[in-house]
C-alpha cells in the first residue's frame, strides 16, 4: 500500500462517500472510512490514460505492518485501518464508496520503438485529501493483474514489500522525496518467484558454458 504526496495541487482520484462539493467534485468527511477523504479527477481524463479495474479477490488478507505515524500524518484512524473493513479497503477487495479502482497508462520508448505501457501490478484506489488540503495517490502494489500486466501475474512477494516498506521509511527519514508505504498486507495466495528465477538462471548458464581445449571454462 503506497501513497504519493501531490503537494498542494487540487487534483485527486477516487471519491468519498458524503456530501459537499470541492472543485466540482463530491467530497465527504471520511469518518465512516477511517478518515479517508477520496476524490476522483484522474478518471476525468480520456480513457486512453487509464483502465478501470474490477475489485480484487484476495482470499485471506492479513495486515502485517502499519505505519501509524504516517497514518496520523494523513489524518487516518489506525484502529480503523486494523479493522476488517479497513483491511478490506486497503487491499482493494472493496472499492471506496463512489470510487472505481484503475491502472494508469503511460507510454515511452522501448526496444527502439514507441510502446504503450501501464501499471502492471499497481491498483490505484483513489486520491486522499488530508487535513491540510494536500492530495495523496493511494495505491496497492502487487494488487493483481491489470490490462498492462502482459505475461506477469500482477502480484508482489512479501519480502519485496518489506524491503520497500523499510527503504521508503529510511528515505523519508533522510529527507529524500519518495513514495511512502502505509501498510504491508498478505493475501493468502502463494506465488512463484525465486525458485523459478534460479531455474532460469541455471539453464542460461549451462546453455552458455564452453570448455576449451586446455580445460578452461568460458561462461
Amino acid at each position: 500500500m503506497e501513497r504519493t504526496d501531490r503537494g498542494t495541487t487540487m487534483e485527486q482520484d477516487g471519491k468519498v462517500a458524503g456530501t459537499g462539493r470541492m472543485g466540482g467534485i463530491e467530497t465527504g468527511p471520511g469518518a465512516e472510512n477511517g478518515g479517508f477523504r477520496m476524490e476522483s479527477t484522474y478518471r476525468e481524463l480520456p480513457e486512453v490514460f487509464y483502465r478501470t479495474l474490477a475489485p480484487a479477490q484476495f482470499p485471506l488478507v492479513r495486515l502485517r505492518l502499519l505505519d501509524e505515524r504516517l497514518a496520523g500524518d494523513l489524518g487516518l484512524d489506525s484502529e480503523f485501518l486494523r479493522s476488517e473493513r479497513g483491511i478490506t479497503l486497503l487491499c482493494g477487495n472493496e472499492p471506496f464508496p463512489g470510487v472505481k479502482p484503475y491502472a494508469q497508462a503511460y507510454a515511452g520508448d522501448q526496444f527502439g520503438q514507441f510502446t504503450m505501457l501501464g501499471d502492471g501490478r499497481a491498483r490505484n484506489l483513489g486520491e486522499h485529501r488530508d487535513k491540510e488540503g494536500r492530495l495523496w495517490d493511494i495505491q496497492v502494489k502487487g494488487g493483481g493483474e491489470t490490462p498492462f500486466s502482459r505475461s506477469g501475474d500482477g502480484r508482489a512477494t512479501f519480502g519485496s514489500m518489506i524491503r520497500e516498506y523499510l527503504v521508503s521509511r529510511a528515505m523519508h527519514g533522510l529527507g529524500i522525496p519518495t513514495t511512502r508505504s502505509l501498510a504491508v498486507l498478505t493475501t493468502g495466495e502463494g506465488i512463484w518467484r525465486n525458485d523459478v528465477g534460479r531455474i532460469l538462471r541455471t539453464f542460461k548458464i549451462k546453455k552458455n558454458v564452453e570448455v576449451t581445449d586446455n580445460g578452461k571454462i568460458i561462461i
